[in-house]
């Protein structure tokens, strides 16, 4: 019995860990229809990069690409992987920070491209979260990617007790996002030329859940609002 519940659990494990990366190549292949990407110019953030999934799929599109995440673990294994395929640094690596409008970590580098896959729905505000993404995007032509779960009809569904407190790991948003609240964001931190597209569907306990990608550009010369 006890083997047959380890084989059950380790199949339900290995599952999970197909449904992510066929998450991550789906979220993946709709950013880099969407970007024109040059691997001899393009600076991209990866935004919640978590342990660099999205970040080893955009990788040698672009010129260089940078982590950010609050969890040093994550940071850690991302950067070994780095490190592991004999990836320079300057070119691939990630930074544990708690991301505001002026990180010196960054010493004023500004983005082609930014992408946050799967991590909007962890944030208390997604309006100040875009708002300080968009700070960071090059103008007239920097773009934001946000890639999450759509809120459906049965969102209610979902709705249960989290265990966790850390806001990294606190659900806020359960059942995902709608495409009203994401575009709604996007208006308020100023982006143009807003798209908002299905690109994937995910089984969340028994029922399909769509997941959007929606893309924003930083106008030429504008102020931005203050993500505070």
């Amino acid at each position: 019995m006890l083997n047959a519940e380890s084989n059950a659990l380790s199949d339900g494990r290995t599952s999970s860990a197909h449904a992510r990366r066929r998450l991550t190549s789906a979220v993946a292949a709709a950013i880099l229809d969407a970007v024109a990407f040059d691997d001899r110019s393009t600076l991209v953030m990866d935004y919640a990069c978590g342990s660099g999934g999205l970040s080893q799929k955009l990788a040698s599109y672009c010129k260089s690409i940078i982590g950010i995440d609050i969890d040093q673990a994550a940071v850690d294994q991302y950067n070994n992987k780095v490190a592991n395929q004999g990836i320079p640094s300057e070119e691939m690596r990630a930074i544990c920070t708690n991301l505001h409008e002026h990180s010196g970590e960054l010493n004023g580098q500004l983005f082609d491209v930014i992408v946050c896959s799967q991590a909007y729905h962890h944030f208390p505000s997604i309006n100040a979260t875009t708002c300080l993404l968009a700070s960071f995007l090059k103008h007239q032509t920097g773009i934001l990617l946000v890639s999450d779960l759509l809120k459906g009809p049965h969102e209610h569904e979902f709705r249960r007790p989290c265990s966790h407190t850390h806001n990294h790991h606190a659900v806020v948003h359960r059942g995902g996002l709608t495409e009203n609240e994401v575009r709604g964001s996007f208006e308020e931190a100023g982006l143009v030329d807003i798209d908002f597209e299905i690109v994937h569907t995910v089984k969340k306990d028994g029922r399909d859940v769509e997941v959007f990608m929606a893309q924003g550009v930083r106008p030429a010369g504008e102020t931005l609002m203050n993500a505070a």
